[in-house]
């Protein structure tokens, strides 16, 4: 059963889902709709419905089922490297462009750097704990299995699992 949207809630939540998938893409996460509904906060079925709509539209293309990309990649991302100099300097060089920043400006600029990288190992390690949490379950599911079977045979003594 699919939940019926407002045409504003539908925008909004297809505005929500389509910029979620810019972010990942930005991270460089895969984008999968469970990743989706985790950095939206939408429900599974809202979450959908914006796919199916950002897909018909030309937005977002499916690469592979269930991993989601946009339609229009932007160019490739140049080199971009910053060397301190003495005296708290400091150049950013990105292609054969050349910037160089005084000690102020490096403290203004170096916070706003620091976040974006620290943003993209928190959701990195979201990710990666998200599918441990689904691996344990399974796993849980599977040795309640295996318990109920061994207790259903008479012939075999009952066993304590942790």
């Amino acid at each position: 059963m699919t939940e019926k949207l407002t045409p504003a809630q539908e925008r909004t939540a297809k505005a929500r889902v389509c910029e979620a998938v810019w972010e990942l893409y930005d991270l460089g996460a895969p984008i999968t709709r469970d990743a989706l509904v985790r950095q939206t906060g939408l429900k599974t079925v809202t979450v959908d419905e914006a796919l199916k709509s950002l897909k018909r539209e030309d937005k977002i293309i499916s690469i592979e089922r269930g991993l989601y990309e946009p339609a229009e990649v932007p160019e490739q991302s140049e080199a971009v490297s910053v060397t301190i100099l003495p005296r708290g300097y400091a150049k950013i060089e990105k292609g054969d462009q050349v910037m160089s920043l005084t000690p102020g400006e490096w403290r203004m600029l170096a916070p706003l750097a620091a976040g974006s990288a620290a943003q993209a190992a928190v959701v990195e390690h979201t990710h990666l704990t998200v599918r441990l949490a689904d691996q344990v379950e399974k796993l849980k599911r599977q040795v309640a299995g295996l318990k109920e079977m061994l207790e259903a045979d008479g012939r075999q003594m009952a066993i304590e699992l942790i």
